[in-house]
């Protein structure tokens, strides 16, 4: 008697959504670093870039490109929390997290969190 068929398991969906968003939500997890475009993470989700966006608020997400901005200003955060001053810095940290221009970073990250990144880095 053969084995009864088991599938493998599904990918785990990210936070309760849909595979697509899910796909893409662990794309940008996973490119943080990277250079990456709205047609990336649409090609990762198997979308069009409209079909992505449109995804995401069903979903009452950011836009995709904002939800990026939003991880690598997470993990930057970590980073600088764990950082030994001196040793890290601010743009050294921001750059292997994707930010190109330091002025905008700076500025996201301090709307985003309330102070500014060296503070981050200090405390």
């Amino acid at each position: 008697m053969l084995d009864a068929f088991v599938p493998a398991p599904a990918a785990p969906h990210h936070a309760g959504h849909p595979r697509n968003v899910s796909r893409a939500l662990e794309y940008i997890e996973e490119h943080l670093g990277e250079p990456v475009t709205a047609a990336d993470i649409a090609g990762a989700a198997g979308l069009s870039q409209r079909g992505l966006q449109q995804a995401f608020a069903r979903n009452d997400l950011p836009t995709p490109l904002e939800a990026l901005r939003e991880a690598r200003l997470r993990r930057v955060r970590t980073a600088l929390a764990d950082g030994r001053v001196g040793e890290d810095s601010v743009a050294a940290v921001a750059r292997a997290h994707g930010f190109v221009h330091l002025g905008r970073f700076a500025g996201y990250y301090a709307e985003r969190f309330g102070e500014r990144p060296n503070d981050t880095l200090r405390s």
